[in-house]
């Protein structure tokens, strides 16, 4: 390496949504190149008290579409639930579009009870939202 430089290196920024590099040079990164983890968004989802139910559908060019259920009881404020997101994900990981719904849509399991989560019926199901 040459004198003064040093082989470039970027990190997600969790509050700005840019890639620090070195010399100081900042760019956007893009959700399809961090890509949204389903998971990662529903368990950030249903760590918050009010939500029983979380299921996250990638829609189109990376947007995300978070539908959650609540806890028996309670209601659910998909702003003040926005909000509460963005306090916990990073930005490539934060819902665009919030819903919420009275179930979530599950396989059968050979138990009777609720089997796999069911993303593609979610997304059949909500996308419009989005568009």
């Amino acid at each position: 390496m040459g004198s003064g430089t040093s082989a470039a290196t970027s990190a997600p920024c969790r509050r700005t949504g840019c890639c620090a590099c070195s010399g100081g040079e900042r760019t956007r990164y893009s959700r399809a190149a961090y890509g949204p983890s389903p998971a990662a968004v529903e368990e950030a989802a249903t760590a918050l008290d009010p939500v029983a139910e979380a299921g996250a559908v990638g829609i189109g060019d990376g947007r995300i579409l978070l539908a959650v259920v609540p806890r028996a009881g309670q209601t659910l404020d998909s702003s003040k639930l926005s909000l509460e997101l963005a306090d916990t994900l990073p930005p490539h990981q934060r819902p665009d579009v919030i819903v919420v719904a009275e179930s979530l849509p599950h396989a059968e399991d050979a138990s009777g009870g609720p089997g796999k989560l069911l993303r593609r019926e979610i997304r059949e199901k909500y996308q419009h939202l989005v568009d």
